[in-house]
């Protein structure tokens, strides 16, 4: 039976990959969970503090709706992801989410 990893190396990144795919899974998950529970409490618009009030919780809002679309498109097509790439880097924003 043929390794189908030629070298330790390709075995090293295609662990690396696996991880960093399921960590983007769990953590959207998370975040779209903390985006609905932020909705249920404070309410989509109306209301003083409702959600779309805050300008940091409308850009939780939008790194979140990046995060749901980069995973939908990476699923259907594998050079979608190529599109969306930019994308990713405006996730780097949620690091200034701690500075609220």
């Amino acid at each position: 039976m043929p390794n189908a990893f030629a070298t330790q190396d390709s075995l090293l990144e295609y662990l690396e990959r696996l991880f960093l795919t399921l960590s983007n899974y769990i953590f959207t998950a998370i975040f779209v969970a903390e985006m609905t529970v932020k909705i249920v409490a404070l309410g989509w618009c109306f209301g003083d503090k409702a959600y779309l009030r805050s300008s940091w919780n409308i850009l939780d809002g939008m790194l979140v709706m990046i995060s749901v679309i980069d995973i939908l498109v990476s699923l259907i097509s594998n050079s979608g992801t190529k599109i969306l790439g930019m994308l990713r880097v405006l996730r780097l924003l949620r690091t200034l989410r701690p500075l609220r």
